[in-house]
């Protein structure tokens, strides 16, 4: 859609040096947006992992600015964004922040305002993530100058106030949304049953991190039925030490890497399970795409994940770090095939009444039109 002449300019600041689910927040958000009213741009931090990112808001008609602002106290950084922001004149500068480090501590709030930004929105999604004193010094500068703060999860508005002295009357609780994902045709087709009919087949997508729980996982495969399969889809440096643990535990017969892959929806479509037992997560789109999928999940019942999956409804909440718990979980969704079918209901209920893309968009054009 062609923005209008009265629509305000947003423009979206990220500094991440590579594409992951808060660029993915961002990217949904600026083309969501409803064009009539506001005319959204981006402005990224020069990095080669971000070609992904950048690909995907031209494609949906959104202007790229890149700029090199390097060092937290880069003088030249700062001058570089600050221009951008005096040549576009927006009303509203809106900062990604995937951690409590990142838009440069939100220092990039005080550039923007001094730039000529009317209004400086924030997004945090990991505020859990503990600072060092000196990040708490410098986001107790940066937050004087931040009008509205969006996070994901009600989980997260405590650590906001407690961690990182928001003004808790500045937060407004959105929840991600994402595109309806159901009825893509399927891409994955299940290895070989060993003698049972059932069978499961489990899938674990994100990178592929410690905080992820890969190896818990991989190491309860050892306690599961034969014709029970995992597939792990996500990059990372862990790849072959994981590896090498799935042949280490027998179970490397059982268990697939496939890298990145750009038809997850595909895949969850003929997936039986999605497991996440993570350390560190607050909202993952991965999870709101199973919902979508209609795909049950265990997840470690931890920070916002209880708020997206609902536990004896839509999956099962493990204890986080515990094998035991986990193993026990993913048994019953194997023993149980019509648990998990009325789950999968549940699922796409669920996904229909509060994780839209478009219900996620509307309810964060709200806080813009209430600082206006």
């Amino acid at each position: 859609m062609t923005p209008q002449k009265d629509a305000r300019k947003v423009v979206f600041f990220s500094d991440a040096p590579y594409t992951g689910g808060a660029e993915r927040y961002l990217h949904l958000l600026a083309s969501g947006l409803d064009r009539s009213r506001y005319e959204p741009s981006v402005v990224i931090c020069r990095a080669e992992k971000l070609k992904r990112f950048r690909e995907w808001l031209e494609r949906d008609g959104i202007t790229v600015h890149e700029i090199e602002w390097d060092g937290v106290f880069s003088m030249r950084g700062a001058r570089s964004f600050a221009r951008v922001v005096r040549d576009l004149s927006p009303q509203i500068v809106h900062l990604n922040l995937p951690g409590p480090f990142d838009s440069k501590y939100g220092l990039a709030a005080p550039v923007a305002k001094r730039a000529g930004a009317a209004r400086v929105v924030a997004t945090e999604h990991l505020p859990m993530i503990k600072s060092f004193p000196k990040a708490g010094i410098l986001r107790g500068i940066s937050g004087r100058f931040i009008d509205r703060v969006i996070t994901v999860s009600a989980d997260n508005r405590k650590y906001l106030v407690e961690e990182h002295g928001v003004d808790p009357d500045k937060i407004r609780v959105v929840y991600n949304g994402i595109p309806d994902l159901r009825g893509r045709p399927g891409a994955l087709r299940r290895p070989e049953k060993t003698g049972r009919s059932r069978g499961m087949e489990i899938i674990m997508v994100g990178a592929l991190e410690e905080r992820k729980g890969h190896r818990l996982m991989i190491d309860a495969m050892a306690d599961l039925p034969d014709d029970v399969f995992l597939s792990i889809i996500g990059e990372g440096g862990l790849a072959a030490s994981l590896a090498k643990f799935a042949e280490d535990r027998k179970v490397a017969s059982r268990v697939r890497f496939s890298g990145y892959r750009d038809d997850v929806a595909s895949i969850m479509s003929e997936a039986d399970l999605l497991v996440l037992p993570t350390a560190l997560d607050a909202a993952p789109y991965v999870v709101l795409e199973a919902l979508s999928c209609g795909l049950p999940v265990v997840a470690s019942g931890i920070y916002g994940l209880p708020e997206l999956v609902m536990d004896g409804r839509t999956g099962i909440l493990t204890a986080p770090g515990d094998r035991e718990d986990l193993l026990k979980a993913v048994k019953r969704m194997y023993a149980e095939p019509g648990l998990r079918a009325r789950m999968s209901e549940s699922c796409r209920r669920d996904y229909l009444e509060r994780f839209t893309v478009g219900k996620s968009v509307l309810e964060t054009m709200a806080v813009y039109d209430e600082l206006f």
